[in-house]
């Protein structure tokens, strides 16, 4: 009996000291930081509608008063086609609205064509509608919205508990040159964690819209199982595809494993230029 109640706390022990933790983390408390990213989108947003306006007869009266400020602080777009000759056509004139709310809240819910961006480890998403008709040449605030919502993707890897890094040797390469890099997943969160070795089975890298063709060097294809102890790291040396012509190259890798449905990524900026 004694032996047993030894194997029975023995075992407690080990366990309490390699708790695992597959991928849960708590939502990012709102902050005066966040506000100011979240603005700033806004901001970057209410500018780029203001430098088509010309382009579309429905944003003629397009300006400063379409911006309001929404519960948290956040400036918020809503406008209306208000042009004489609208008023009395049977389709309603052109409306469309934009924030940054909280997930939980239901802003344009009554409104038609409403949409929803989410950035769950920041407990926020885009609300918006647009009258949506089958007109080309009618504006679209959804792609602008995809465009600046990238700054807070970027923003909320901090709050990620795994820290996904890629580094060169250099910034510069000369045009066929490969290019070698190398990934390092790091855990940064006060805990064990449970997840899937680096490879090419749990990494993914995109150039534009474009995948980018890579091979680790030492051929591992990844997703055995790992526990990643608090501030350990996995590393893999990468070789990507070279590049024909001289330009600017952003590459995003992203680790295949969400966490409040938020992989971690990093992005990479190299130079190619010409052989000299």
């Amino acid at each position: 009996m004694k032996m047993t109640n030894k194997i029975i706390t023995a075992f407690l022990i080990f366990w309490a000291m390699t708790a695992i933790v597959r991928a849960e983390e708590k939502v990012a408390e709102f902050s005066e930081e966040t506000k100011e990213v979240c603005n700033q989108v806004m901001i970057n947003i209410y500018k780029d509608i203001l430098k088509v306006k010309n382009k579309y007869p429905e944003l003629k009266n397009f300006d400063e008063n379409a911006l309001h400020e929404n519960q948290l602080g956040i400036y918020t777009i809503i406008y209306k086609d208000s042009r004489p000759e609208m008023q009395n056509r049977k389709t309603p004139p052109f409306e469309m609205g934009l924030t940054i709310d909280k997930i939980k809240d239901a802003t344009f819910a009554g409104k038609p064509n409403n949409f929803n961006f989410s950035f769950p480890l920041l407990g926020l998403k885009f609300s918006g509608y647009y009258t949506k008709r089958y007109l080309r040449s009618q504006y679209d605030v959804v792609p602008v919205v995809n465009q600046h919502g990238t700054i807070l993707e970027d923003y909320q890897q901090q709050f990620v508990p795994l820290k996904l890094t890629v580094k060169t040797p250099k910034s510069i390469y000369k045009v066929r040159e490969d290019i070698e890099f190398e990934i390092t997943l790091k855990n940064v969160s006060n805990r064990h964690m449970r997840v899937k070795s680096l490879g090419m089975n749990t990494l993914f890298f995109v150039i534009g819209d474009m995948v980018w063709g890579t091979s680790p060097a030492s051929k591992q294809r990844g997703g055995e199982d790992v526990v990643l102890r608090s501030g350990e790291s996995l590393t893999l040396k990468f070789k990507g595809e070279s590049f024909q012509k001289p330009r600017d190259v952003q590459i995003y890798c992203s680790y295949r494993m969400s966490i409040r449905g938020v992989n971690p990524s990093d992005t990479l900026r190299i130079k190619v230029v010409e052989n000299q």
